[in-house]
């Protein structure tokens, strides 16, 4: 169940005139986009004092609860990590809705573990389209969507890129999600915008020299020239395979026109490779219940 934002009021007659235009396209989304992978509305009613209520299928895990155990004093992750198969698995679930949503023209702008639902059979749903959002042609998006540890650095970077942007930016947090699964550990760990570039700019190194992106005069950081691309001497102290560091980074990309497209991702032979992707019912879950309602209120 989701409580979702109240009716608009007609100020001069003080009555409900309207569904509030981020409940109303969060409705109409989510009738339109019916895929396997996508979360669908079950029901919905108005309370009298305007509140909309949605209820959604009950599924039983988020991603988040399912990563979770203990770290060292450096945030490595120990032990529980999920086998290989069963991270291709739930990742390529995921590409599915995410291919599915672009191809119908819509960023979903807030991909997140917590935002990844798992039920019973190891069906994977991509939940929460409150910031989704039509791709425009021209004209500006709202900016600063999703979480800033999931936020794509052109988006931080740039002033103009924060409200003009595509379908990249959801694959940029395709790559992060896929890193907490093969890790345990967030790609980004910090607290503001700055403390992101640097952090990316410690794996990627310098944008590039002649990006219009990051080297224009609008640009709000300034980058270490001098830092190179340490992406697979980092991937390595994690203990990641080439293929998956590979993947990786065809995600986390500086450049947005250099990330490939959902589709694209899904066509690579690392979902083959040796271990293979297992079958959703294959997933172990936990028997009961560990879907964060509290945290998702």
């Amino acid at each position: 169940m989701k409580r979702m934002r109240r009716f608009l009021h007609s100020s001069s007659r003080g009555k409900n005139v309207g569904l509030h235009s981020t409940t109303h396209r969060e409705i109409q989304l989510l009738t339109t986009l019916r895929h396997p992978n996508i979360t669908h509305i079950v029901d919905s009613f108005i309370l009298e004092d305007g509140t909309v209520i949605v209820f959604f299928p009950i599924v039983a895990h988020d991603l988040s609860a399912l990563q979770r155990t203990k770290r060292d004093a450096f945030g490595v992750r120990q032990s529980g990590l999920l086998p290989l198969p069963v991270v291709k698995c739930i990742f390529r679930q995921l590409l599915e809705a995410v291919a599915h949503i672009h191809a119908h023209k819509v960023i979903h702008r807030d991909i997140k573990p917590s935002n990844i639902m798992v039920d019973h059979n190891g069906i994977v749903s991509l939940i929460d389209f409150g910031w989704a959002r039509y791709q425009r042609i021209k004209g500006q998006m709202t900016g600063n969507p999703c979480n800033i540890v999931y936020r794509a650095p052109e988006m931080i970077a740039n002033p103009y890129f924060a409200s003009h942007y595509d379908f990249s930016v959801d694959v940029w947090c395709c790559g992060c999600v896929l890193f907490e699964l093969l890790t345990g550990s967030r790609f980004i760990t910090a607290s503001n915008e700055m403390d992101t570039l640097r952090c990316i700019q410690d794996w990627l190194g310098a944008p590039p020299a002649k990006s219009a992106i990051y080297r224009s005069k609008s640009v709000l950081f300034g980058f270490d020239n001098k830092k190179t691309n340490q992406f697979s001497q980092r991937c390595n102290m994690y203990r990641l395979e080439e293929g998956e560091t590979t993947v990786l980074q065809m995600m986390l990309q500086w450049e947005p026109s250099h990330r490939p497209f959902a589709r694209q991702i899904l066509s690579h032979s690392w979902f083959d490779a040796a271990p293979a992707c297992c079958l959703p019912s294959e997933i172990p879950l936990p028997e009961c219940n560990s879907y964060r309602w509290l945290q998702k209120r």
